[in-house]
């Protein structure tokens, strides 16, 4: 009988759990937390929930843990087939037209594939034999059409998706389920994980005019959401299997419980003692636990503002200036390392503070424990002076009331566990006592006599017997002596027992809080991106933004270092950088490793998740970077190995001056079809590779100079060369100087476009080369001549007239800039 109501039981548990409820709340679950955090940009409900079908065959065995990485796999598999039927890019809203350069070409990318870049804009295609220099006419549309027509090969959407996959699974895996403080923060750390991917990936594509389409960002989120939707479905399945196999594993003592109600036992007395000593102990551990976490908890809440980030790290920049310099270089290179050691001295301490507040606690449950089996013990003994460790006492000690006919053998027992219960818990000594089949009985003066002799007992022991009421209604004793000798048998055992749960508890809620608060230190790896300093920022405070967003962005919140700390250099001098983000104007260059100059605003749009502070903020801050620059600068130069000179104030950066001298004599402006002429020979494109405007084929070569003109200032510009000085200077009897030494950004080609008349038919050399020879001696009289670059740029479709040997000697005398 007991069998099929256990298994009775055991199905109606396995019911309720449905996996399609189960992943459907999950799903809910984590939209309605990224309700909270703003992320406008998740895809809908219905969008979330059509995957649900797939994901009930995640968990085909319903009675069998999830393998979280498995799962994962198989969630990233989906996502990815169905984002492979989405247009994954689109040309860019900015609709800029620009030149794409070489370098950027070249750089190492992570979503995109170098060789197939490589191989469209760079190498001779052996089908079409375009060449670089050919698709360079109409850039813009050409490149896009190119990079377009080849996104399949170019674009790792493969690579995307598996990042994202592993990132999550990181988040996963650093996840205590029981922990009651993830769930906002979990879902931060992921949606800021796919963030950082998306931001990446179209920082990538935005040198090619391009980004990620709406509909491919919505499959990554998707992906994000349902594998949020996973730890949750996980975290239920988990709790329902410990459900089902806690039934199991209490299915001995639920047939104790239940033998008794339907058999008839003999002598249980032994099993009952140690049965009730055992559900003492808990009843006193659970008391001392609850207690325990609370002081636990008070003491962290006390301390919780010196172990976050921000603190250690002010903390420890604070030790800068008393510090040794192997500590200095310590702190500059491996500063988590640090800041984890000094959690661990802080968390030694804060252990050691609630430790000391714990002892009275666990003295007291110890001593409470002690306490009660002293009052067993002269219980006991007094019993025994009353004759209550005769084999007849309880026997004795009941008559049945009236006539109810037979009575159970069992009764008496019940009764005897009943009547000792209502003294343990200090309530009035019963004349008549009943049995849960109703049937009464009169108790024997003996055991009032007794009771009158046994001691008072305090409100505590009291209270603590209150909770075994469960206890004492299953249990039965034979024979009031043996049942208490057995108890105290056990006090040896049970003390020990008690202790070291106490003990376990305290261990395991350290363990627990220690891992939580160092993973709130250790979790966010993010280096500023323009001087690498470590993010301050404890993210976890901040409730309703993602991490990399709105309010929750990464910031040095107590100053961004001296940017030669973190290995970066000017590339033309090769001093250390000793700017700092917060100086930085939205119009300097910007240039990290080996990546294309940027603008400071470029950059900082690029690497939105970052906040890079105010100046004025800065001046209220004292941070000690210059005082480690004086003191580890040399050595870190030395330590990055990448050429880095060390020096406490920077030099002016070189200015190029780029002298242009175009011919505008009178072949320059004559039609003469050069660019069909280039392009009727064997090595020409073919096809559709012609460019088949009549405006392509008839212009003059001054035009194409032009062009390549606007071309070159373009590249400079896309450099973020705003400090180059442009000089141009056209001839052809006579010159002239149009731009003399002016800006990048102030030159107009269209100014270039001068009358015949000006400069004349002829090609004169000596007049164009005198024109660049007084504008190098206007330069040598400049106080800044030493940081001027000059770069001479000479360009002709004739021979001269005369061959200018005395202006060419002077250019070869003059002082090298």
């Amino acid at each position: 009988m007991f069998e099929i109501e256990f298994d009775n039981l055991v199905a109606q548990i396995k019911d309720k759990f449905k996996s399609e409820i189960v992943w459907t709340t999950s799903i809910e679950i984590v939209s309605h937390l990224c309700d909270v955090l703003n992320t406008d940009a998740l895809p809908s409900g219905d969008n979330l929930l059509a995957y649900v079908p797939f994901l009930k065959t995640l968990d085909p065995v319903s009675d069998h843990p999830i393998c979280l990485n498995d799962c994962l796999s198989k969630i990233c598999a989906e996502c990815k087939t169905r984002a492979s039927n989405s247009v994954p890019l689109i040309p860019h809203s900015s609709g800029v037209a620009r030149t794409i350069s070489a370098k950027e070409i070249e750089q190492q990318y992570t979503y995109l594939e170098n060789d197939q870049l490589s191989k469209i804009f760079v190498e001779v295609n052996a089908n079409t034999k375009e060449t670089r220099q050919y698709f360079r006419k109409d850039a813009r549309q050409r490149y896009s059409e190119l990079f377009q027509r080849h996104s399949t090969t170019i674009v790792k959407v493969s690579t995307c998706f598996e990042m994202l996959t592993t990132s999550i699974g990181k988040c996963l895996a650093s996840k205590n389920s029981d922990e009651p403080f993830t769930e906002i923060t979990f879902i931060q750390e992921i949606i800021g994980v796919v963030n950082k991917i998306i931001q990446e990936f179209n920082n990538e594509l935005n040198v090619f005019n391009f980004c990620l389409s709406k509909q491919f960002c919505s499959s990554l989120y998707i992906c994000t959401v349902i594998s949020a939707a996973l730890y949750y479905y996980n975290r239920q399945k988990t709790h329902f299997l410990d459900v089902i196999k806690g039934v199991h594993e209490n299915k001995v003592k639920s047939i104790e419980k239940f033998i008794p109600w339907v058999i008839l036992v003999e002598n249980d007395d032994e099993h009952v003692a140690i049965n009730l000593t055992a559900e003492l102990s808990q009843v006193l551990r659970q008391s001392f636990e609850s207690q325990g976490k609370e002081i636990i908890n008070s003491q962290i809440d006390q301390e919780m503002k010196t172990v976050s980030r921000f603190a250690i790290i002010k903390e420890l920049d604070g030790e800068v200036y008393n510090a040794r310099n192997d500590w200095l270089m310590r702190y500059v290179l491996y500063p988590q390392d640090l800041i984890i050691e000094r959690f661990k001295q802080k968390w030694a301490r804060i252990k050691g503070i609630t430790d000391e507040k714990l002892k009275p606690f666990v003295n007291i449950t110890s001593e409470k424990l002690i306490e009660i089996f002293g009052v067993i013990k002269t219980i006991n003994t007094i019993s025994q002076e009353q004759g209550g460790h005769s084999l007849s006492f309880v026997e004795d000690l009941f008559e049945p009331l009236g006539d109810q006919g037979n009575y159970q053998l069992t009764d008496k027992k019940f009764c005897m566990a009943k009547l000792f219960h209502h003294y343990i818990i200090g309530e009035q000594v019963l004349m008549e006592i009943s049995t849960r089949n109703s049937r009464f009985y009169t108790v024997n003066d003996r055991w009032k006599t007794l009771v009158d002799n046994l001691p008072k007992l305090s409100e505590e022991i009291k209270h603590t017997f209150r909770s075994l009421e469960s206890t004492f209604e299953t249990a039965t004793i034979s024979y009031f002596g043996l049942f208490l000798d057995k108890i105290l048998s056990e006090q040896t055992k049970t003390e020990q027992a008690l202790s070291s749960q106490m003990s376990s508890f305290m261990a395991e809620t350290y363990n627990n809080i220690y891992e939580h608060l160092l993973n709130q230190i250790q979790r966010c790896a993010a280096l500023c991106p323009c001087c690498k300093r470590m993010c301050d920022v404890d993210h976890h405070l901040e409730l309703t933004s993602p991490i990399g967003q709105g309010e929750n962005r990464h910031r040095c919140q107590l100053g961004h270092q001296i940017r030669g700390m973190g290995g970066i250099y000017h590339k033309f001098t090769g001093e250390a950088s000793v700017a700092w983000c917060e100086i930085i104007k939205d119009k300097d260059q910007v240039i990290i490793s080996d990546k294309v100059p940027q603008t400071w605003n470029s950059f900082k749009i690029a690497n939105s998740d970052w906040d890079f502070g105010d100046p004025r903020t800065r001046e209220n801050l004292t941070p000690p970077y210059v005082y480690m620059w004086k003191q580890i600068g040399e050595q870190l130069c030395d330590h990055y190995k990448n050429g880095m000179k060390f020096v406490e104030k920077n030099s002016p950066l070189p200015i190029n001056h780029f002298i242009f001298i175009l011919d505008h004599s009178g072949s320059m402006n004559e039609e003469t079809n050069i660019l069909r002429r280039s392009t009727t020979g064997p090595a020409a494109p073919q096809g559709n590779n012609v460019a088949n405007h009549s405006s392509e084929t008839n212009l003059t070569p001054w035009q194409h100079l032009l062009r390549a003109v606007k071309g070159f200032l373009d590249i400079r510009i896309r450099q973020v060369s705003f400090d180059d000085q442009i000089t141009v200077i056209l001839f052809g009897k006579r010159a002239t100087r149009i731009y003399n030494r002016q800006k990048l950004t102030e030159i107009d080609t269209d100014r270039l476009n001068i009358s015949m008349e000006i400069c004349g038919q002829t090609t004169n050399y000596s007049a164009a080369f005198q024109m660049a020879i007084n504008t190098l001696e206007e330069v040598n009289k400049n106080p800044e001549r030493n940081r001027y670059r000059q770069t001479l740029i000479f360009m002709t479709d004739g021979e001269p007239q005369v061959y200018p040997e005395t202006e060419l000697q002077q250019l070869r005398d003059y002082r090298p800039g």
